[in-house]
């Protein structure tokens, strides 16, 4: 509501936050609160104009959140309806909230958000969650409380979900720089395929990410990943590699060529369940340079992100996430360490004979990030062509991949350490790589 100032200017004080229902315009509604009054002459301002203007839809854990852009003062009326736009949702309860935000500063529309709360398993349990796509379809029917004429807004909507119980998240980005599941940081600047992730007890259960070199005037030893590949039991086997950016291939994200094999055959990302319990899900709209690898029955994710840099080139960044009740009464190893909430175990030794020993983790940011890391990486998790997941294309060679026993080239290290008293150099030097 908007109490009345000097109609002949373009001003009107903004009042008490009132709503008139069903008003008469041109009429003087006086309340102990003030005299306002409602204009059909747009010389002066009116409550808002009778705007329902649908904007976005969002998922966030539990729940949905639908935006219009509104007049000020008017209030919307929603409701959520199967994708007929008749049905109502049975086996679902939502709790609708609402919040607004000013789209402009003259307070002619306003933003409104309507969040539609429930659990996850509810949601995933629901009649409008698709199964095959991980993704629900629905209607939201909503109208303008008062307008006249009334204006309604009818559409049907898919959205992306995910469907998330509690968990750890580790994976590897940049050069590459590895985060384990309990937020142990250092470099594996190393070249060849690496365990990422394997189970002592079920080792049919194995991760494995292929790290490519590409030294470069600025930093003589580093590498990217190139290549993930996940096995699990009898599920199939799923590879997203990219071949550099020079290379051709059948998909493309963010410029970049993508090799996609499921079981060793080479396949396109056009499909989306591709067997039993495993989902492929295609870059979104959010998250246009993103795959998905999800094993439905575990919830088990593996996000790949594809990205593109003048100096390395294609690259991908691949994180992990872990529900909590992912292969229990297993110890779980790899690059990603140990995920029970306990760093120092994230280092450990190769597996042998279904056991492995704690290697303790280094303590200086050195030791993490330069030659102490690389021989740990090469030393425990390197595999040989008999053990890598990889399926190679045919103008690849596994020994043109595989630089594990390749010396580690110290330049930068050597430069830090004769500057560790100055941290501002030390600094600059860590960011160069």
């Amino acid at each position: 509501g908007y109490t009345e100032g000097n109609k002949n200017g373009n001003y009107l004080a903004m009042g008490t936050d009132v709503v008139f229902y069903g008003v008469d315009r041109g009429i003087d509604y006086t309340t102990e609160k003030g005299s306002v009054r409602v204009y059909d002459d747009f010389s002066v301002r009116p409550l808002g104009p009778e705007d329902l203007v649908y904007s976005s839809t969002s998922w966030y854990p539990g729940g949905i959140t639908i935006q219009f852009e509104v007049g000020h003062g008017r209030v919307v009326s929603g409701e959520l309806f199967q994708a007929n736009c008749i049905d109502a949702i049975p086996d679902i309860s939502f709790s609708k909230s609402e919040g607004s935000g000013m789209k402009n500063l003259t307070h002619d529309n306003f933003y409104l958000y309507y969040s539609y709360d429930a659990s996850n398993s509810s949601i995933g349990d629901s009649v409008i969650f698709n199964e095959g796509t991980w993704e629900i379809d629905f209607c939201h029917a909503a109208f303008l409380v008062g307008s006249s004429p009334v204006v309604e807004s009818e559409m049907t909507l898919k959205l992306d979900v995910e469907l998330k119980p509690p968990g750890l998240v580790g994976g590897s980005f940049g050069d590459p720089h590895i985060v384990t599941f309990d937020q142990l940081k250092f470099d594996c600047q190393a070249s060849g395929v690496f365990t990422t992730l394997t189970s002592l007890q079920d080792p049919s259960f194995e991760i494995q990410e292929r790290f490519t070199s590409v030294s470069s005037s600025s930093c003589s030893q580093a590498s990217v990943s190139t290549g993930v590949v996940i096995k699990d039991g009898n599920k199939p086997i799923v590879q997203i590699s990219t071949p550099g950016y020079d290379e051709t291939s059948v998909d493309v994200i963010n410029g970049c060529p993508i090799d996609f094999f499921v079981d060793g055959v080479v396949s396109t990302l056009g499909a989306t369940e591709i067997g039993s319990n495993v989902l492929v899900k295609l870059p979104q709209n959010d998250w246009p340079s993103q795959v998905k690898i999800i094993h439905t029955d575990t919830f088990m994710t593996v996000d790949v992100n594809v990205d593109y840099s003048s100096t390395f080139g294609c690259f991908l960044m691949v994180q992990v996430y872990l529900p909590e009740s992912f292969h229990v009464d297993e110890t779980l190893v790899g690059l990603l360490g140990t995920p029970n909430g306990d760093m120092t175990d994230d280092w450990m030794s190769k597996p042998s004979n279904g056991a492995s020993n704690i290697i303790p983790p280094p303590t200086s940011d050195l030791e993490r990030l330069f030659s102490t890391s690389y021989n740990y990486c090469t030393t425990n998790w390197c595999q040989d062509s008999s053990n890598s997941l990889f399926t190679l294309r045919s103008d690849e060679i596994f020994d043109d991949i595989n630089k594990c026993a390749a010396p580690y080239v110290d330049t930068v290290e050597a430069a830090v350490s004769s500057l560790v008293s100055d941290p501002i150099i030390n600094q600059e030097l860590y960011d160069i790589c």
